[in-house]
C-alpha cells in the first residue's frame, strides 16, 4: 500500500544541542559516507510533502537539501517535546511524521508500517518500538491531536515524552529486528 503524499508533512528533528554527541550537530555527523539526515529525508521522501528540518544550527549546511528550515523560536534549546509544540502552530495543518535526525536504521518500510497502523487506527498517536525500546518521535501525529498537543504542553509544562504520549490515543508499532533508530555519538 502506498501513501498518498498530500496526507502527511515530513519533520526532521536537528534541532537539539548535540550533547551527547560531543556538541556535534547530529544531523551533518556522517555515518557509512552519508549525512544522518540524509537517511531520514529519504526515508520519508515517499510519503510526505512537504518535508520540513528543523535546525537551530548550520542553517546554511541544512538548505544544501533544499527543504524548508524552521528553528525553534528561542535558543533555549528547549527538548524535543517542547520544541515540537513550539514548532507545530508554524506548520501546514495535517498529519506529522516525524523523525529524529540520527536514524540511519530507518527507512521507508519502517515509514511504510506507521502509515498501516495510522490508517487501521485513526485519531492515535503511532510511534515505533524496537529491541524492546520505546521511541516517540519516530512517529505519526494525527492532525486531530496536533491542537490537543499544543495545548498540554503549554499548561502543564510537560517535557517528558512518554509522559506526555500517555495522554493522548496511543499504539506503538514494533520495528522488526533492532534497526539502528538513535545514533548518538560519532562513529556509534
Amino acid at each position: 500500500m502506498s501513501a498518498n503524499r498530500q496526507q502527511y508533512i515530513g519533520l526532521i528533528l536537528a534541532g537539539g544541542r548535540g550533547t551527547r554527541a560531543g556538541g556535534a550537530d547530529k544531523g551533518l555527523i556522517q555515518y557509512e559516507g552519508r549525512a544522518l539526515i540524509e537517511y531520514s529525508i529519504d526515508a520519508l521522501r515517499p510519503f510526505c510533502d512537504p518535508i520540513f528540518i528543523n535546525c537551530n544550527r548550520n542553517r546554511d549546511l541544512y538548505a544544501q537539501y533544499g527543504l524548508p528550515l524552521v528553528s525553534d523560536p528561542d535558543d533555549s534549546f528547549p527538548g524535543p517535546l517542547r520544541a515540537l509544540a513550539q514548532l507545530l502552530p508554524s506548520l501546514p495543518t495535517g498529519h506529522l511524521i516525524t523523525l529524529p535526525c540520527d536514524s540511519p536504521g530507518i527507512s521507508a518500510q519502517h515509514i511504510q508500517q506507521l502509515v498501516d497502523a495510522n490508517r487501521q487506527q485513526p485519531g492515535k498517536w503511532i510511534y515505533a518500538t524496537a529491541g524492546d525500546r520505546d521511541h516517540p518521535l519516530h512517529a505519526i501525529l494525527p492532525a486531530e491531536l496536533i491542537p490537543e498537543l499544543i495545548t498540554h504542553v503549554n499548561t502543564t509544562g510537560e517535557v517528558r515524552l512518554m509522559r506526555a504520549l500517555a495522554h493522548f490515543p496511543h499504539m506503538s508499532v514494533e520495528f522488526e529486528g533492532d534497526p539502528m533508530l538513535n545514533m548518538n555519538r560519532p562513529g556509534n
